[in-house]
C-alpha cells in the first residue's frame, strides 16, 4: 500500500496554504502616509534636549516655525555662505531677542540648576558668531538684540516663509530713548507665564478628586459606626 503512495497527491500542498504577510517595522496605523522625514529630526533634536528644558521653556514658541537646533550639541547651520554653530539654547536664545528686537541680557540668563554661566556663555557665543550683539542700557547692564546676520539666519530658516501668521523678527535698535523699556518687555512676558503656570497648577490641584480610603472589600460589621446586622 506505501508504494501506491504518491506525495505528488496530497491536497494539501504546504505550497499551497496562504499565510498572511505582516510588515515589519511598522506599529498600529501603518496604512497612514509616510512620516515627513523633518518630524522624525525634531524628534531626534527633542530626545537630545537637556533634561531642564524639556520642561516649559518661555522661549519655545519663538522657535515655532523655524528650523534650527534644538538638541544639546552644537550643530553645523548654513546660511548661503555663511556657517554658523548653534544648539538648542543657541536657537531659543536667537529667536526670542529677535521677537522682542531687544532684551535684558539678565532677563535671558538661566538661574535653573546652576546654569546661569552656562546662558551667558551661550550669548558670548552668540556674539562671536555676529549674530547679536550688546547695547549698553544705563551703563551698568547691557541688553542684547540681532544683527541683520542673525535676522537674516532666522528667516531664511522658517518652515513656510509664506505664511504670514509666523513670529516677526526683527534687528537693531529703532528707538534709542525707549531702549531701557523696551528691554522690560521680556521680564514682563516672563513674569505673566510664571503667573500663568502657577495659576494652572492650582486649578489643577483643586479638580483633582480627594483620596478616600477603599471599604468594598471591607465587612460592613468592622466599619466604626455602623451596627452588627444580624
Amino acid at each position: 500500500m506505501l508504494d501506491d503512495f504518491d506525495p505528488r497527491d496530497r491536497d494539501d500542498d504546504v505550497r499551497d496554504i496562504e499565510m498572511p504577510w505582516v510588515e515589519l517595522g511598522r506599529g498600529p496605523g501603518s496604512d497612514r502616509e509616510e512620516d515627513d522625514p523633518r518630524d522624525r529630526d525634531e524628534d531626534v533634536r527633542d530626545r537630545d534636549r537637556d533634561p531642564r528644558d524639556r520642561e516649559i521653556d518661555p522661549r519655545d514658541v519663538f522657535l515655532d516655525g523655524v528650523e534650527l537646533p534644538r538638541g544639546l550639541e552644537r550643530e553645523i547651520v548654513l546660511d548661503g555662505k555663511d556657517r554658523y554653530e548653534l544648539n538648542g539654547d543657541d536657537s531659543r536664545s536667537l529667536a526670542t531677542v529677535g521677537a522682542f528686537r531687544v532684551v535684558s541680557e539678565r532677563d535671558l540668563r538661566d538661574s535653573r540648576d546652576g546654569a546661569f554661566g552656562s546662558r551667558e556663555r551661550d550669548l558670548q557665543h552668540l556674539r562671536d558668531e555676529g549674530l547679536v550683539r550688546f547695547v549698553s542700557l544705563d551703563g551698568r547692564h547691557n541688553a542684547v538684540t540681532l544683527t541683520e546676520r542673525g535676522r537674516h539666519l532666522l528667516e531664511s530658516h522658517r518652515r513656510d516663509r509664506d505664511d504670514e501668521r509666523q513670529q516677526a523678527f526683527y534687528a537693531d535698535v529703532s528707538r534709542p530713548r525707549e531702549l531701557s523699556h523696551d528691554a522690560q518687555l521680556y521680564g514682563a512676558y516672563l513674569r505673566e507665564q510664571a503667573r500663568a503656570q502657577s495659576e494652572s497648577l492650582a486649578n489643577s490641584c483643586k479638580n483633582q478628586p480627594e483620596s478616600s480610603p477603599q471599604t468594598d472589600d471591607v465587612p460592613t460589621s468592622s466599619l466604626p459606626g455602623k451596627p452588627l446586622v444580624s
